[in-house]
This record gives C-alpha cells, sequence and structure tokens, in this order.
C-alpha cells in the first residue's frame, strides 16, 4: 500500500512540474517583448534621441508597442493552448500591472504637485526597473529560481546606477544591454526549456 502511494505522490509531482514548465514558456515571449523595449528605449536615451522636447515620445510609441505585442502573445497563446493562463498566473500578471500602475501614478502626481523632486532625468527609467525587478522576485514561486534572480537583477541595476552616479550615456546604455538583454536572454532561455505555446 505505501509503495503505490509513493508512486501515486511521484506521478503527482512530475505533473506539477510539468505544469511549471509550462509556465514558464508562456512567460518566454513576454520577457523578450519587454526585454526589446528596453534595449531600444535606453539605448535611445543614451545616444541622445529622448532629450529635448519630445523626449517622452519614444518611450510612449515602444510602451504601446510593448502593450500591442503583450496582447498578441496573449491572444496566440489562448487560440494555440485552447484555453486562457491558469489562475495564479493571471492573478501574477495583473496584480503586478495594477501595482506598478498604481505605484507610477502616485509618483507621478507626487511630482507635478511638488512633493517627489526628480533631479536625474533617468529616473523614471530606473523607478520601472526596480519596481518591476521587485515584482518579479516573487515570481520565483510560480515560474522557479530564474525569475527571482532576474527580479533581483533588475532591482540591483536600478538602485545601483544611479547610486554610483553614472548619467548619459553611460547608466542608460548600461540599463538597456544589461537589462534589456537580461529579459530577452531570461526569455530565450526559457522558451528553450519550455513548450511550443
Amino acid at each position: 500500500m505505501e509503495t503505490k502511494e509513493a508512486l501515486e505522490d511521484v506521478q503527482y509531482l512530475k505533473s506539477l512540474v510539468v505544469h511549471a514548465r509550462g509556465h514558464v514558456a508562456q512567460m518566454a515571449w513576454y520577457l523578450v517583448v519587454w526585454g526589446a523595449v528596453w534595449l531600444v528605449g535606453f539605448l535611445a536615451q543614451a545616444v541622445g534621441l529622448l532629450s529635448g522636447r519630445h523626449g517622452g515620445d519614444l518611450w510612449a510609441v515602444l510602451v504601446a508597442a510593448g502593450l500591442i505585442a503583450t496582447a498578441a502573445v496573449a491572444f496566440r497563446q489562448v487560440r494555440l493552448a485552447g484555453c486562457p493562463m491558469p489562475f495564479l498566473v493571471r492573478l501574477w500578471l495583473w496584480s503586478g500591472l495594477a501595482v506598478f500602475g498604481n505605484g507610477a501614478a502616485v509618483l507621478f502626481l507626487a511630482h507635478v504637485m511638488g512633493f517627489l523632486v526628480v533631479t536625474n532625468p533617468w529616473f523614471w527609467g530606473y523607478f520601472s526597473a526596480v519596481w518591476v525587478g521587485a515584482w518579479y522576485m516573487p515570481g520565483g514561486f510560480l515560474f522557479g529560481r530564474g525569475m527571482t534572480i532576474l527580479g533581483a537583477w533588475l532591482v540591483l541595476l536600478g538602485l545601483g546606477i544611479p547610486l554610483t552616479g553614472l548619467g548619459s550615456p553611460a547608466g542608460p546604455a548600461i540599463m538597456g544591454l544589461l537589462g534589456g538583454g537580461a529579459l530577452i536572454a531570461t526569455g530565450l532561455l526559457a522558451r528553450r526549456g519550455g513548450s511550443n505555446v
């Protein structure tokens, strides 16, 4: 009787591992899309394309393109898989979006109202790296320790670059190459290890 129960437990654990690998594969393209957004945006900052009156326009276009690509990936995954993302994955994604959006809105309003004085023109990019990294770290419970390591790396970059006083072009270039590059590399590695969805 004990052997039969042990075999059932092993089979159950195997099914959990397979299920978790599917989650990682689902996240892969989102990481590649947003890594590309970061790479292009921060490198554009580094070479001076985001300075002046229309500096935020490129970021707005990049974020809009990222959101459209994210929606396209999500719809494709639902169509190919025949079912939506698992509940915990959706909960994690929506909670991160809500927390990031609300946090950015509060900080932006504090800045506009004069309660938060931003002297570093790249503050919002570094803030995004810290915020996204802090969101990714607990994602390791769903997607494995790679997501936690990626989150810690983004937090380290987002805090480390401004604290070391790196300005343009070095700071944004480092964020683009090491932050965006880490997102893309993690996505490609997750894609290799996951399913075809």
